[in-house]
């Protein structure tokens, strides 16, 4: 029998950085993105991408892992970005704007490293790695990635191949007022 898609049951604590799964949280289910910190002696983080979000937190935030079981995608998955003009910026959108920064050969989430009382302080997350992009020691050497051009505010995560179904979409709707 084939069951599809290759999905595995496991605890988070077993993802390597770059995998993506499926997790529930008090308020619901996420898509969530394993991440190591580098500026953190290489502490494992993860990355929820909604729909739902942890309490407290609006959007895609650096948070400590949570032992928790999850189904895993593994590092399979597609990034699909817009082709629309209306979805892309060539300055960082606003914070409430849960972006994908690109280089000529990079894609990053944008996400909120400040506990979630404080204003919103970036970081950028190297998609296929799962690592955080730092330029220094500790959190104040997060930076945006050299060479960062645009930032995409219409996203897909989807299954591999060109027929692969998307796993979570995300479309900003505007500026919150």
């Amino acid at each position: 029998m084939e069951i599809t898609p290759k999905l595995i049951s496991t605890r988070l604590a077993q993802l390597k950085p770059g995998d993506l799964y499926l997790y529930q949280h008090g308020e619901g289910a996420s898509v969530g993105l394993m991440v190591i910190d580098s500026a953190m002696d290489n502490d494992p983080c993860e990355l929820a991408l909604g729909p739902a979000f942890p309490y407290g937190t609006k959007g895609p935030h650096l948070q400590k892992t949570n032992p928790c079981s999850v189904v895993s995608f593994g590092p399979d998955f597609r990034l699909i970005l817009p082709t629309e003009p209306s979805a892309w910026h060539f300055e960082a959108p606003p914070p409430d704007c849960h972006c994908v920064a690109i280089d000529d050969q990079t894609a990053y989430f944008r996400a909120n490293w400040a506990q979630p009382q404080y204003p919103f302080r970036s970081c950028y997350i190297n998609i296929q790695t799962g690592k955080v992009h730092v330029a220094g020691p500790g959190r104040s050497g997060y930076s945006e990635p050299p060479g960062v051009k645009a930032y995409a505010s219409k996203w897909t995560l989807a299954l591999p191949g060109e027929n692969g179904a998307a796993i979570h979409s995300y479309e900003w709707s505007g500026p919150s007022e």
